[in-house]
């Protein structure tokens, strides 16, 4: 393993040297494949920037001083790190689509539990008033069932209102 940086140095300055004398859309091409093999052996920019870096200081003083040269190494350099900014914009944007995606999965949670809520407790405030209709129409020991009929619909009640919270808790919207 110790070896393999050395390596892909030694392959980094020999294609950096082609691209030098050639300066063509091959060896601008070899520059990219070799970003791109070592982005996906898991390679980081950091490190890559530093195999390049070390490829320039390897190619001595000369290979810097003029101009053209200056423009092939830019060229060079900016081709073997683009696989690494085109990972980082899918990252981005990948990003960015969980967050939309998460951002529309909490509006549909927020108006499900609105409409638990608003909708059963319509519902239940007609059964109450139902309910309170039906007392004097009672017969002896029709009020006791009552009262436990009114109990189990506020029991209701309160499991609807903790579905609801638990759906779409207030704080979150504070």
């Amino acid at each position: 393993m110790s070896g393999l940086p050395i390596v892909r140095e030694d392959r980094c300055l020999e294609a950096l040297r082609r691209h030098l004398d050639a300066a063509d859309e091959a060896t601008l091409h070899e520059a990219y494949e070799f970003g791109r093999t070592a982005l996906a052996e898991g390679m980081g920019v950091l490190d890559m920037t530093l195999i390049l870096c070390r490829a320039v200081y390897r190619l001595g003083p000369a290979a810097g001083n003029e101009e053209r040269s200056a423009r092939r190494i830019e060229s060079f350099m900016l081709e073997c790190l683009s696989p690494f900014e085109m990972a980082q914009r899918g990252i981005r944007e990948a990003n960015e689509g969980l967050r939309r995606l998460d951002e529309r999965h909490e509006e549909h949670v927020r108006r499900v539990a609105r409409e638990l809520h608003d909708q059963a407790g319509q519902i239940l405030a007609a059964v109450f008033l139902s309910l309170d209709g039906l007392r004097p129409h009672l017969d002896a020991g029709g009020e006791e069932r009552l009262a436990r009929m009114t109990d189990l619909l506020h029991q209701v009640e309160e499991e609807i209102r903790r579905l609801a919270h638990e759906l779409r808790p207030v704080i979150l919207d504070d």
